[in-house]
């Protein structure tokens, strides 16, 4: 059945070949797909990839957004803003399911943010328009079907954003026109870059942990959470009913510990601290690393009587901090209460002057009304609440030398050119490669190899050129080749010339790799212990060609010599011990009984994503 398959893909890659992207929506070199199938094309591409694996996007993705720019919202029609809105809608959904439920953002945060705040403006104008993006009447986004579900007493919002000084400014403004209190305090505390949770106590008694899901509904994590030292399991408390909301993080040298294990294991690393953290706290497996995880709390709510009648532990949002720290919590020791306006707008520039010395990644401040009573008064609406707003740092920067630029060869056949780095450590993290999307980004920045360029990670997790220091003396413009770099075929360039494609599909080894690598991965035949450098080894000495290959692998380690007497068992290599062979031939047995959609997604079909193969097996 599976060399059926991979036959027939064969064939439906043809078919598909002249299938156009439907949709694209473009702001400000922000880009998105907008038709289902596209969506589903994209995911494929970006689920279970890390960055430091350069999975880059199809540059004929990049290059057909940018010739798209975005009508001014004063000049829209309600035709047009109807239209848009439904871009928007589907495209910040996406985004969303990428963040929340598989742990692989695509977009950067701060483009991600253009996205709402868009939508934010046009609704502003057609403001009967409100319920066409769904983020905008909700929090967060949808739970996992794979975990079970846990209503929270009081909801979970999210934070409205600011990018400029000006945004804290209005915001302030608001906050004491609504109070009449012109001397009123805030507070700033770091935004952790972490995963927010609730936590809940009766009697004393650790009794039930939850994601914030879409703010009403959020996943059952207790099992996870009994499993982290730094979360009490029995609490002080004179209350009968306590909940403590916080965030769920993993510091930055913890963050480097662990992925220096997983490349000695040949596993793919982890892209930010914020993903670990997320994957970890969301695992529905026994993980050791869950020991790593840690919990800064920001607020406490009480009751005595029934559950949903929660109340604040104290007057002020600086006092429950204190008593946060009593009950035995972590608490940030980086909040700063003050009234004047120009203190608050210091203290987040303080906060952002200090990241880099911090032990935890932050991507923001939060300013707050410190007083509960005046937060009552100022209100929340529908997905966050108006007495407290995040302020978002600028991402970070560096600059280093650019090594060389080589090809990339993708699951799909496009070339794509990757910048190598001298390494450079940014936000925590070594970076030494960093995409370049197209033929046409790198004549834009006008690169060659020994230049000094300035790297940035687009909202502190997409490494980036962004300039070069200085200018290149080379006259002739770069251009992907016109022969693979990894089988020698021939290449051919569609959409008017920006996407160049090697013409050699599975023959291809590069090609070959990644279609393996697709078909472990997490959501298809779900293969622990099949990682990018143990594929790519497997395939250098034979032993596995095609996804077929895998499934032989069982039989060739019963019978470890081929016909010229030559050993052919794992066992016998250098980093195969007996313990991780029979790990991965045990996934390998488990992966046979798969569901068809799992099948059918992991053959790596050219716009069959993982829905669309959830609908073909119905």
């Amino acid at each position: 059945l599976l060399l059926f398959l991979i036959l027939m893909r064969s064939n439906c890659l043809k078919r598909f070949n002249n299938i156009k992207w439907k949709g694209l929506y473009h702001y400000n070199n922000l880009y998105s797909i907008h038709s289902s199938n596209n969506l589903m094309t994209l995911l494929d591409r970006q689920i279970n990839t890390s960055i430091n694996q350069n999975e880059i996007i199809d540059s004929h993705i990049i290059s057909k957004a940018n010739k798209i720019k975005p009508i001014p919202v004063s000049k829209l029609t309600e035709s047009e803003a109807i239209n848009e809105l439904k871009a928007l809608n589907e495209s910040i959904n996406f985004n969303d399911e990428l963040y929340y439920n598989k742990n692989s953002p695509l977009l950067p945060d701060n483009q991600y943010d253009k996205l709402i705040k868009r939508a934010e403006n046009i609704i502003g104008r057609f403001p009967s328009l409100i319920t066409s993006v769904s983020k905008l009447n909700a929090v967060g986004y949808s739970k996992s079907d794979s975990f079970v579900s846990l209503i929270h007493n009081y909801p979970m919002k999210s934070l409205d954003n600011g990018f400029q000084e000006q945004d804290i400014l209005s915001f302030i403004n608001k906050v004491i026109n609504k109070t009449n209190d012109s001397l009123m305090k805030f507070i700033v505390e770091p935004k952790i870059d972490g995963l927010s949770l609730a936590i809940r106590y009766t009697d004393g008694q650790l009794v039930a942990a939850a994601t914030r899901g879409n703010g009403l509904i959020g996943e059952d994590v207790l099992r996870n959470v009994f499993r982290m030292s730094t979360i009490p399991k029995r609490i002080a408390s004179t209350y009968r009913n306590i909940e403590i909301r916080g965030e769920v993080y993993v510091n930055k040298l913890d963050f480097s510990v662990i992925n220096s294990e997983r490349i000695n294991q040949s596993l793919s690393v982890y892209s930010t601290p914020r993903n670990l953290a997320s994957g970890l706290l969301r695992s529905l497996t026994s993980d050791n690393n869950t020991q790593y995880l840690r919990f800064f709390a920001y607020t406490a709510l009480i009751s005595d009587n029934h559950t949903s009648n929660y109340e604040p532990i104290s007057e002020t949002q600086s006092e429950s901090l204190q008593l946060l720290a009593q009950l035995g919590f972590e608490v940030s020791n980086h909040c700063d209460t003050m009234s004047s306006t120009i203190d608050v707008i210091s203290a987040c520039r303080a906060m952002e002057n200090r990241r880099e010395t911090l032990a935890f990644e932050i991507d923001g401040a939060v300013v707050k009304v410190d007083r509960f009573d005046y937060q009552l008064m100022v209100g929340e609406s529908t997905r966050a609440p108006k007495w407290a707003i995040a302020y978002k740092f600028t991402a970070k920067e560096s600059t280093t030398k650019l090594i060389d630029i080589i090809v990339q060869v993708g699951r799909t056949g496009v070339l794509t050119p990757v910048a190598i780095l001298e390494p450079v450590i940014i936000g925590g993290v070594v970076i030494e490669r960093a995409t370049l999307h197209n033929e046409a980004e790198v004549n834009r920045l006008r690169l060659s190899k020994g230049l000094t360029v300035r790297v940035k990670r687009a909202g502190d997790v997409i490494p980036k050129i962004i300039a070069a220091e200085s200018t290149s003396s080379q006259s002739t413009p770069y251009s992907l080749p016109s022969t693979c770099p990894s089988c020698g075929s021939d290449t051919v360039r569609y959409d008017n010339g920006t996407t160049v494609r090697c013409i050699a599909g599975l023959v291809c080894p590069a090609q070959t790799v990644e279609s393996i690598k697709h078909f472990a991965s997490r959501d298809a035949a779900n293969i622990d212990g099949l990682g990018i450098a143990k594929i790519e080894e497997l395939h250098n000495i034979g032993l596995v060609r095609n996804i077929a290959d895998i499934y032989l692998l069982r039989e060739k380690d019963k019978n470890p010599r081929n016909r010229l007497n030559e050993s052919t068992s794992l066992r016998d290599r250098k980093g195969w011990g007996d313990r991780s062979v029979n790990n991965l031939l045990t996934s390998i047995d488990n992966s046979k009984n798969i569901s068809f959609h799992r099948l059918l997604y992991g053959l790596g079909i050219r716009h069959v994503g993982l829905n669309t193969a959830k609908a073909l097996e119905k």
